[in-house]
Order: C-alpha cells, then sequence, then structure tokens
C-alpha cells in the first residue's frame, strides 16, 4: 500500500508540474481581452521566441513568449490576449484562444497518472501475496 500511497503522490505531482499554470489558461480564455501589440525583440537561435509591448487600461506592458507567430520581426504587430484584472498575464500566437484544451488536457493526464497509480499498486500487492510472504511484510 506504501507503494500505491507513492505512485498516487506522483501523479500529483506530475499533473501540478504538467500544467502549473493552468487556471491563468482557463482564465484568460474565459476572461481575456485582445489587443494589438508590437514586437520589441526576437531570438534567431529560437526562431518562435519574442518579446512584445502592449497597452491595457491605459499602460504599457512588456512581456516574452516562446509562441509567437512564424515570422515574426521586430515592429510586427502581434495579437495579445490579456486578463483585465491582471494585465500582465498574456498570451500571444497560437495560444490565443486555445486555453480550454489545456484544461482538458490536465484533467486527463491527472485521471491516468491515478489510474497507473491504482494499478501499479495493485500489481505490487499481488505481487507480493503469490510470494506467500506474511502480511506484516508486505506493508514495508
Amino acid at each position: 500500500m506504501i507503494a500505491c500511497g507513492a505512485w498516487v503522490v506522483a501523479a500529483i505531482v506530475a499533473v501540478v508540474v504538467y500544467q502549473a499554470g493552468w487556471r491563468a489558461n482557463y482564465d484568460l480564455a474565459t476572461q481575456g481581452r485582445i489587443v494589438v501589440g508590437v514586437v520589441t525583440s526576437t531570438t534567431p537561435s529560437d526562431h518562435l521566441f519574442c518579446t512584445y509591448r502592449y497597452m491595457a487600461d491605459g499602460r504599457w506592458y512588456e512581456n516574452g513568449s516562446d509562441g509567437c507567430p512564424e515570422g515574426v520581426r521586430i515592429g510586427s504587430p502581434i495579437r495579445v490576449q490579456y486578463l483585465p484584472r491582471d494585465p500582465q498575464v498574456d498570451a500571444v500566437g497560437t495560444f490565443i484562444g486555445d486555453r480550454e484544451p489545456q484544461v482538458a488536457g490536465t484533467v486527463l493526464v491527472g485521471v491516468i497518472c491515478t489510474l497507473l497509480a491504482v494499478v501499479v499498486g495493485r500489481l505490487a500487492y499481488w505481487g507480493s501475496q503469490r510470494k506467500g510472504r506474511p502480511k506484516w511484510e508486505q506493508i514495508s
């Protein structure tokens, strides 16, 4: 049973690491506003990374993303989606409008990891039963 518990904890950690920002992604999909920003720099070694500026509620914000559209150049317009309650939370490029499927992906990964933990725990338990070890040895 301890092995099963360790797998459940590992599954929970995997889900948290996999989509640490799922709530922000969901909020962007459901409450985000779209504005046109300007690309301020690109990284030639990583063709999808760029930094950009955008205006929200009369203030300028700057951020970077590895989800910038293909072939973007300095000075190019870029669509930015941000949260009105926290304009520093944003997304650009192909991620705009694509946030809800990420929430579904998070749930799917959680379910798969949990099922895997249960199956591995059960197999470990059944394997110890078949070896004929006393009950007290199976717990550790």
